[in-house]
C-alpha cells in the first residue's frame, strides 16, 4: 500500500496498481477477476493476465454523493474517478455488469464484451419458508460509506417502528477509508431519531 497521506483516488491508480501488477504477474493466474474501477481492474488490466472486471457502480457518480473536503478538492476528486473510470472502460477486454442500470451507463463507453450477470443470490432463496424472527430484524451487510446512503434505511426504520414497535435494524461492516465522520454521522442520526 501506499503512504497513507496519499488520497485514494491517486494511490488506487498508481502506487497501489503498481505493486498489485506486479503481485499478479508474479502469480500468473489463467485469469484475474477484480472488482470496480479502482487499482484492482488497473492492475489487472497492466498486469497483461487475462482479465475480467466486475462494475458494481459508477465512480464518478459515487464521487459526488460522497463529497467531503472543500467543493474544488470534490471536483477534482470527481474529475480524477472519472478519468480512472474512463481508463479501465476503455482498456478493459471483458466486464460483467450487475443491472441493466449500469449497462447503461457504461455500453457507449467501452469495447469490452458486456456480461450480464445479475444479483448473485439465487430465486430460489426468496422463496424459501422462513420463521417469524422474533423481533422483526433487517440486516444489511457492507462497508459503511456515504455511498451506501445508510442514512436512508435507518430513517425508514424510525418511520416503520411507529407500526412495527418491536423491528430491529442490525448494520454489519466498517467504515470505509476516510469515512469515519460519516460514520459517526449515522450513531448521531440514531441517537437523534431514537433508534440507538
Amino acid at each position: 500500500r501506499s503512504p497513507g497521506w496519499l488520497p485514494h483516488v491517486v494511490s488506487s491508480w498508481t502506487a497501489d496498481a503498481r505493486d498489485m501488477a506486479n503481485r499478479i504477474r508474479r502469480v500468473k493466474p489463467d485469469l484475474v477477476h477484480a472488482h470496480g474501477q479502482t487499482g484492482y481492474s488497473v492492475a489487472a488490466i497492466r498486469s497483461g493476465r487475462p482479465h475480467v472486471v466486475t462494475i458494481h457502480g459508477l465512480l464518478a457518480q459515487e464521487a459526488v454523493i460522497r463529497g467531503g473536503g472543500t467543493r474544488l478538492t470534490a471536483l477534482l476528486r470527481q474529475r480524477l474517478w472519472t478519468m480512472q473510470e474512463n481508463w479501465v472502460l476503455a482498456n478493459a477486454t471483458d466486464i460483467v455488469v450487475i443491472s441493466p442500470h449500469v449497462r447503461s451507463q457504461i455500453e457507449n463507453r467501452t469495447q469490452a464484451a458486456l456480461h450480464h450477470i445479475e444479483n448473485p443470490v439465487g430465486t430460489d432463496f426468496f422463496s424459501l419458508v422462513r420463521e417469524p424472527c422474533r423481533p422483526p430484524t433487517i440486516l444489511t451487510v457492507g462497508w459503511i460509506d456515504p455511498r451506501k446512503r445508510h442514512e436512508i434505511i435507518i430513517e425508514a426504520v424510525a418511520l416503520a417502528l411507529r407500526d412495527i414497535p418491536d423491528l430491529r435494524l442490525r448494520i454489519v461492516g466498517s467504515p470505509t477509508p476516510g469515512a469515519a465522520d460519516y460514520y459517526e454521522s449515522l450513531r448521531s442520526l440514531c441517537r437523534r431519531l431514537g433508534v440507538e
